[in-house]
């Protein structure tokens, strides 16, 4: 289910040196590019029905990145 897709999509990011990351194609790895890019290719991955609202990504404490699609 969604979980699932979300955790395919977070894997490719989790533990990886973001600036060195291929699926940021070399773009500065913001919080709010972070958060687009998952919430892109979550979209891709759920039912046309489903309407993703927002992915919520935290830097750090009192600094996050909402991202509504």
């Amino acid at each position: 289910g969604l979980q699932r897709h979300l955790e395919e999509i977070v894997s490719i990011l989790d533990g990886t040196n973001l600036n060195d990351c291929e699926a940021l194609d070399g773009r500065n790895p913001t919080t709010e590019l972070v958060a687009w890019y998952i919430a892109s290719h979550l979209c891709k991955k759920i039912p046309t029905s489903t309407k993703l609202s927002s992915i919520q990504v935290t830097e750090a404490p009192h600094c996050i990145a909402i991202y509504r699609p």
